[in-house]
């Protein structure tokens, strides 16, 4: 076979006329480091809404109005929040600031709850303790 003829053969795979195929097809999401998205190949229907339940998109477009979104809202629960603040007890309003520094810089919707100790008994209950039966 000589090389005229693998290309003729070649060709004749390539060269046919355009067909859409809906997939394999690619899917994107929105991610915080450079370049901010992150892609997926999907091979069928079914995958694809998997996927779109996850949170990917069918378009860098559609990405970027998704993360515009998610920091208004994001943006909105912490204006709430912070005029939910003026109305905490100075210790919580405290253990709110503590909160916002140790977020790196990110809106806080809410702050983390922390668990109260328990204060352990003043004193244990003896016999001498206990009401005297009634007759």
């Amino acid at each position: 076979m000589d090389l005229e003829q693998r290309v003729s053969e070649e060709r004749k795979k390539w060269e046919k006329p355009f067909q859409y195929e809906p997939f394999p097809r690619m899917l994107v999401r929105g991610i915080a480091v450079t370049p901010g998205w992150e892609s997926c190949i999907v091979a069928n229907e079914r995958e694809e809404q998997d996927k779109l339940a996850d949170g990917w998109q069918s378009s860098l477009t559609h990405v970027n109005e998704h993360k515009e979104k998610l920091a208004a809202d994001v943006g909105v629960a912490a204006a709430e929040r912070a005029a939910a603040d003026r109305k905490l007890s100075d210790m919580a309003q405290a253990e709110a600031a503590k909160a916002d520094a140790a977020s790196d810089g990110q809106h806080l919707g809410e702050i983390p709850e922390t668990p109260l100790k328990k204060k352990p008994l003043r004193k244990t209950l003896t016999s001498d303790d206990l009401l005297p039966p009634v007759s």
